[in-house]
Formats: structure tokens, C-alpha cells, sequence
């Protein structure tokens, strides 16, 4: 993500955006685009954003706040399958493809800028209250 033309595309904790493309197989398809904006749980206060970086009482953790040790390209399964290998062939194989992945868990409704939330720290037994890092909410920055 170029952070100079979006510099309020950022995760939770700061690090990059990222979404990955791939351009149509031919230019019959070149104005036809599949955009998957990934979901992935939210939360709205120091409380439950702490649990979510903890992955505690949520299904949802920390991998969907940040970019950081994201891989380079994505496994092109489901709508994004070139190469169908199912009964029936994928009618958008040959579209454009863009996948944004989920990183500001605020449901893509909102954008925020250092906020500072003050949640509990699960590493310690019991948790105990911890002032987070300024967190970062840009949903609809990458939308625009």
C-alpha cells in the first residue's frame, strides 16, 4: 500500500494496509472486477479490543489488526480459482481481483485516529489493566 496517496490506510497497530490484486486474464474482461472486502469480527472499547489482540473469548485475534508476517500474495481459492478444478467452473475466473483484507476491526464502518484504549493484558494471570498503544481505525479510508 502506497502510504503516501493513503496514508490513513494503516491496521490497528500502526503497521500497513494491504490488499492484493491481480489484473484480468484478457481484455475482454478488463472492466469486470470481483472486490472482496474481508470480514473478520470487531470491537469498539479497550475492554473487548484487548481481548480480540489476545484472541481471548473471540475467535477473532490479533492476525485480524495487523499486516505484520502477511504473506506476498494470496492462495486464489473460492471465486479467485483461475483453474477450476470443481464440477463447474468459476464464471469470474477471468475479472479482476482485488482482496482487501480485514485489519481495523471496526466492521468497515468508521475511522479513528490514536485512539487510546485501556484493556487488560491476558499474558498475566490474572490479567491485569494495560493502556494500549494507540490503535487505528481506517475502514472506509480504503474504500474511498
Amino acid at each position: 500500500m502506497n502510504q503516501t496517496a493513503f496514508p490513513l490506510a494503516r491496521c490497528n497497530d500502526n503497521s500497513l494496509a494491504i490488499f492484493y490484486f491481480r489484473s484480468a486474464s484478457n481484455a475482454a474482461n478488463a472492466k469486470r472486477w470481483i472486490i472482496h472486502l474481508q470480514g473478520g469480527g470487531g470491537c469498539d472499547n479497550g475492554l473487548n479490543c484487548s481481548q480480540r489482540w489476545f484472541s481471548e473469548e473471540t475467535k477473532f485475534g490479533r492476525n485480524n489488526m495487523t499486516s505484520v508476517d502477511f504473506p506476498a500474495g494470496t492462495n486464489d481459492n473460492g471465486i479467485f480459482e483461475r483453474s477450476a478444478p470443481y464440477a463447474a467452473p468459476n464464471p469470474f475466473d477471468r475479472y479482476n481481483h482485488v482482496f482487501v483484507y480485514y485489519f481495523s476491526s471496526n466492521t468497515w464502518t468508521g475511522a479513528a485516529e490514536d485512539v487510546v484504549l485501556t484493556g487488560l493484558d491476558f499474558r498475566h494471570d490474572p490479567p491485569i489493566p494495560r493502556r494500549a498503544p494507540s490503535v487505528f481505525s481506517a475502514g472506509p479510508s480504503l474504500t474511498q
